[in-house]
């Protein structure tokens, strides 16, 4: 099997929220192989949230996805 490299995100729902909001976080780490290097918790309030906190995380780190071809 190949080694996975690349982003990889997780999201976490919390079992329980304020009244009217669905909070939980994404885990967004980058690997080398089967060796971390960098992991960083994104906190959200509402689902729609979620792209917008994943692209300004990899914005942050200066990462493009997709890779251009």
């Amino acid at each position: 099997m190949d080694q996975n490299t690349g982003i990889q995100f997780k999201i976490y729902l919390a079992d329980k929220t304020a009244p009217g909001k669905q909070e939980g976080w994404v885990r967004i780490w980058s690997n080398a192989g089967t060796r971390i290097t960098t992991a960083k918790s994104v906190p959200f309030d509402r689902l729609e949230e979620i792209p917008k906190k994943i692209q300004r995380a990899l914005d942050a780190h200066g990462i493009t996805w997709p890779k251009p071809t």
